[in-house]
C-alpha cells in the first residue's frame, strides 16, 4: 500500500493516495514539504490540492511544479491549487492533515485563480 488507506480519496473514480503525490512534489527543488488533501469538484467529487513549505531558497512556481508533475503523475493527481504552508495553530511538529483539509475547503474554490 502506498499510504494511509483513511487519507485515500476519490476523483472521477480513481482511488488517489495522498502521500504519492507528496512524494513526488518533494522531489521538486524548492519544496521543503508539501501535503494534499481533497477539495471538492462538481465533475469530479474531489480533486487533488496541496500544501507547500519551500526551503529556504527555493521560489513559489506552480506551474513549473504541475508541468513537472505532469510528467511523473497521471493527469487526475496533478494538484488544482497550490497554497503556502499556512500557521498552524496546534503547534505540533507534524502537520494536521485534517486541519489542512479544513483550511483548504475555507479556501476552495478561489475566488482569483491564485496559481495559475
Amino acid at each position: 500500500m502506498e499510504g494511509r488507506r483513511d487519507n485515500r480519496f476519490i476523483s472521477g473514480g480513481e482511488n488517489i493516495q495522498p502521500e504519492a503525490i507528496e512524494r513526488a512534489l518533494l522531489r521538486l527543488p524548492g519544496i521543503a514539504e508539501a501535503v494534499v488533501v481533497p477539495v471538492p469538484n462538481p465533475e469530479f467529487g474531489e480533486r487533488p490540492a496541496a500544501f507547500v513549505r519551500l526551503d529556504e531558497g527555493g521560489r513559489w512556481v506552480p506551474e513549473r511544479w504541475r508541468a513537472e508533475l505532469r510528467r511523473a503523475l497521471p493527469g487526475f493527481m496533478v494538484p488544482v491549487a497550490f497554497w503556502p504552508w499556512p500557521e498552524l495553530p496546534d503547534g505540533g511538529i507534524k502537520a494536521s492533515r485534517r486541519l489542512l483539509q479544513e483550511e483548504a475547503r475555507r479556501r476552495w474554490p478561489p475566488a482569483e485563480q491564485e496559481d495559475r
